[in-house]
């Protein structure tokens, strides 16, 4: 009797001990899929918000080199306008600035055009760049908004961890940075013919 509880006890315990380590398994396993879509939400959280930053960056570069390379016409102007009054003053005396066209005539000076070529490139290349961040950013939104649609990853990450944290990490509320006349003409549905004169 004594023998026959001591083998009964063995499988109890060898019983206890497999369902104790498929527990375990099962646990570790679970919460290793757990730990793997909060690491992935993470992740697509912190891409975007570097993005999002990197944006800022390209557009406050865009706009300090246009305002810089756009003095550099105002400032040759501006030397131009310096050497011809000195010009007229030392030729024609105080009244250098009616004889000026006199000297106008004379010399018939040429203004260097290539600077505004230079601007002309200048914007198109810094635009051009900010464009290809905000492409980045929209499609970074969109491999995270993919993520979130999955099943079973996204309704785990939205319904019991919280993904998206913030608003500014929703791929639904990432704000592009666009021209008042897109936003208007994607509104309504109409666009007006661009008018180079305005």
């Amino acid at each position: 009797m004594f023998g026959n509880n001591h083998g009964s006890m063995k499988i109890v315990l060898i019983i206890i001990a497999i369902v104790f380590i498929f527990g375990l398994v099962t646990l570790l396993g679970v919460g290793g899929y757990l730990m793997g879509i909060n690491n992935q939400c993470v992740q697509y959280e912190n891409t975007l918000e570097a993005q999002q930053k990197q944006n800022k960056n390209s557009r406050s570069n865009m706009f300090k080199t246009i305002k810089e390379t756009a003095q550099v016409p105002e400032m040759y102007t501006n030397d131009l306008k310096k050497v011809f009054d000195s010009v007229c003053e030392k030729r024609y005396g105080q009244e250098g600035v009616q004889a000026m066209f006199t000297w106008l005539k004379e010399h018939n000076p040429n203004f260097d055009s290539t600077m505004y070529n230079k601007l002309m490139t200048v914007i198109e290349s810094q635009r051009a760049t900010f464009a290809a961040d905000q492409q980045m950013l929209i499609e970074k939104a969109r491999v995270y908004k993919d993520y979130l649609r999955q099943m079973p990853t996204g309704w785990i990450a939205m319904h019991l961890m919280g993904f998206p944290k913030e608003d500014k990490y929703d791929p639904d509320k990432i704000i592009i940075v666009l021209d008042a006349d897109t936003n208007k003409a994607f509104e309504t549905g109409e666009a007006d013919p661009i008018n180079l004169r305005d």
